[in-house]
């Protein structure tokens, strides 16, 4: 399967068939690289959380503040003790998630 540079009987084949091995490498690697780029894209807006959130039946808490940790940690209480229905809890803030993450 395929051809071999070498065994190329003249000089203007060889560089033909060279130039169509170049070309496929470099497509190959554009088409990687484009595909790479765009994964990227998606999992930091996945992890950025920069995307819809599309929940139904959900606590959700309005901005930030020093009370939101334990109230979060109540919630979160109550649902594992099975006082409160399980649900997913939203926050809404200008704060970024990680330092709200890493704070609850």
């Amino acid at each position: 399967p395929g051809t071999s540079a070498v065994d190329e009987a003249d000089e203007v084949s060889s560089l033909i068939v060279n130039a169509i091995y170049i070309i496929g490498i470099l497509t190959f690697a554009t088409a990687l690289g484009v595909i790479t780029s765009s994964m990227e894209l998606a999992l930091e807006r996945i992890l950025a959380d920069d995307h819809k959130i599309i929940e139904k039946n959900h606590i959700l808490v309005l901005n930030w503040n020093e009370m939101v940790p334990p109230m979060v940690r109540q919630i979160a209480a109550a649902i594992g003790d099975g006082v409160a229905p399980h649900c997913p809890i939203v926050i809404l803030a200008d704060k970024d998630q990680k330092q709200m993450k890493d704070a609850l």
